[in-house]
C-alpha cells in the first residue's frame, strides 16, 4: 500500500507540474492569456465580472481573465480611446465615435454596431449604454430593472453603469435609472460631480473639489468614503451619504 501511495502521489505531482508548464507555454507564450502585471503603455482600463481590459497608447486593446463568453476577444480592435466592461462582455469606444463589443450577447448587450457619434460608454450586467455628442442616451441589452428609462434623458455629458443601473451626468448633477433596491440611485443630492461609477449595490461619485459621495449598500463599508480627499483635485471638505439599512 505504501508503494502504491507513493506512485499515486508521484503522478499527481507530475500532473501539477505539467499543467503549469502547459499553461505558461501554450497560453502565455502563445498570447492566449496575458498577465496584467505585464501590460505596458496603458491609457485606460476597465474591470468586468471576471476579466480586465486595457487600452494601449496605440489604440489597441488587451485583455486578461475569464474568456468563456469571448469577452477577451479584443485583439482585433483598433482606434480605441475608452473601454467599459460588463459582467460577461467588453465594450470599446473608437476615436470616430463608433462602438465595438465582444462577449455574451444573449440579451443584446453587444448590439452596438449602429451607434454613431458616441462620446461615452458604460457596461453593466448584460447591457451597454452610450451617450451621443448631443447628449442623447443609447442603451441595449438587459432591461430587467428598467435600465432603459435612461433613454429618455436627452442632455447627458457622461454615462456610467452599475450591475443593474445607469447614472447619467449633466451640469454637475447625477441622475439614476434602474435598480434602486439598495438606494444606490439616491444621487439627486450630489453636486459638482465630474465622474461616477456603479458597483453591484452601490454607487460613487467624485466632486469637482476632489471629494466623494457614495450611496447604496454599505454592509461591507463600500460607501465609507468620508475620509477621501484630493482625488486628483484640490483638497476640500468631504461630504458623503450612506443610506440607513
Amino acid at each position: 500500500p505504501k508503494i502504491i501511495a507513493e506512485i499515486i502521489w508521484s503522478r499527481i505531482c507530475r500532473f501539477i507540474v505539467w499543467t503549469i508548464v502547459v499553461y505558461y507555454v501554450l497560453f502565455l507564450f502563445m498570447g492566449l492569456v496575458t498577465l496584467v502585471s505585464e501590460w505596458k503603455n496603458i491609457s485606460a482600463v476597465a474591470a468586468g465580472g471576471n476579466h480586465s481590459i486595457g487600452v494601449m497608447s496605440n489604440g489597441r486593446v488587451i485583455a486578461a481573465g475569464d474568456n468563456e463568453n469571448g469577452q477577451c476577444d479584443v485583439k482585433s480592435w483598433s482606434g480605441i480611446i475608452a473601454v467599459a466592461a460588463g459582467e460577461k462582455h467588453s465594450v470599446g469606444l473608437r476615436q470616430d465615435g463608433t462602438v465595438v463589443a465582444a462577449g455574451d450577447n444573449s440579451l443584446g448587450a453587444c448590439d452596438v454596431s449602429g451607434w454613431r457619434n458616441i462620446v461615452s460608454v458604460a457596461a453593466g450586467a448584460g447591457f451597454t449604454v452610450g451617450v451621443e455628442s448631443g447628449g442623447k442616451v443609447h442603451i441595449t441589452g438587459d432591461n430587467s430593472h428598467n435600465q432603459y428609462d435612461a433613454q429618455g434623458f436627452e442632455n447627458a455629458s457622461a454615462i456610467y453603469a452599475g450591475d443593474f443601473c445607469v447614472i447619467a451626468l449633466n451640469d454637475g448633477r447625477a441622475y439614476g435609472f434602474g435598480d434602486n433596491e439598495w438606494y444606490q440611485l439616491d444621487v439627486s443630492v450630489w453636486k459638482q460631480i465630474v465622474s461616477a461609477n456603479g458597483g453591484f449595490r452601490h454607487s460613487i461619485g467624485i466632486c469637482a473639489d476632489g471629494t466623494a459621495y457614495a450611496a447604496g449598500d454599505n454592509k461591507s463599508g463600500q460607501c465609507e468614503v468620508g475620509s477621501w480627499t484630493d482625488l486628483g483635485l484640490p483638497q476640500k471638505a468631504v461630504r458623503y451619504i450612506i443610506p440607513l439599512d
